[in-house]
């Protein structure tokens, strides 16, 4: 069932929020991590719970709270040994995406080669605004989205190890 869940929260396009005490299945829905930081402030985090350890953070817990047990946990220690862990594969949804950006990539360099070819016409710029506009606008957006597509295929790739 758990899933199930997860993957319809990785189909889901829009925004929310989770709340969840199990760090595996946060791993494998979430895209980033809001963090409340010592100082008080909220600080956001790409990447799911263990890519926020693997940054050498770990919960600011008391030292030690009463098990149901009867023993004393020490959750520093505890964070701490969560963070020596070998590395983990990426979720379900940072793959995808990660496997999605070559194609994007060479789409996005196919289309710009192609707006460039137009721009490199020697009558392009004697042509009218109305005309020309919109093929540098189109240029721009293209060459936007492919610098923060390759960021983010290397902010992915860093995050796999």
């Amino acid at each position: 069932m758990l899933e199930v869940l997860e993957e319809q929260l990785v189909e889901y396009q829009g925004t929310l929020i989770i709340v969840s005490h199990d760090r595996e299945f946060l791993d494998n829905v979430v895209t980033s991590v809001l963090v409340f930081e010592e100082d008080g402030k909220i600080e956001e985090y790409i990447g799911g719970y263990s890519d926020w350890v693997k940054r050498g953070k770990h919960l600011k817990i008391a030292d030690t709270l009463d098990h149901p047990s009867g023993h004393l946990v020490d959750h520093e220690t505890t964070s701490t040994a969560a963070a020596k862990k070998p590395a983990v594969k990426l979720s379900y949804k940072f793959q995808r995406e990660l496997d999605s950006l070559p194609g994007l990539i060479d789409q996005l360099e196919q289309d710009i080669a192609l707006l460039e070819e137009q721009t490199a016409d020697p009558d392009f710029f004697n042509r009218p605004f109305t005309e020309t506009q919109p093929v540098l606008d189109q240029l721009a957006e293209k060459q936007q989205a492919l610098d923060a597509a390759a960021e983010r295929w290397v902010e992915l790739e860093e995050m796999k190890g």
